[in-house]
């Protein structure tokens, strides 16, 4: 399993990259208790990456950015969702798991467009 500060060290690079374009601010959090949950927000809703093993989960929470995003994120991973990372009152964050983190760089990089 990656280290959690090894992909937060890496979200954090990646954030600076994205924001390097003065059209965007994204901003990247860490929830305090489990460490492995991190997102961004700054785009419509927030992308959540977590990671699993050797690979990362990619999700999508708030139903306006996973209207925009879903088409998009399916293209992007070749697949349907792998599942919900919340399941009440009824399922909903779909998330994607990946084993390139170049899938959810430019995962971060479409969120960034969203509004």
């Amino acid at each position: 399993m990656e280290n959690t500060k090894i992909l937060k060290s890496k979200l954090i690079a990646l954030k600076e990259q994205v924001n390097s374009n003065s059209a965007y601010n994204i901003k990247f959090h860490q929830q305090k208790v489990t460490k492995e949950n991190m997102s961004f927000s700054g785009g419509n809703g927030r992308i959540w990456i977590q990671p699993f093993h050797s690979e990362y989960d990619i999700c999508l929470s708030g139903k306006s950015v996973e209207k925009q995003m879903y088409k998009f994120m399916c293209d992007l991973c070749g697949k349907n969702h792998n599942g919900y990372k919340q399941t009440k009152p009824e399922p909903h964050a779909p998330f994607w798991r990946v084993v390139d983190f170049k899938l959810v760089e430019k995962a971060v990089y479409h969120y960034a467009k969203t509004k």
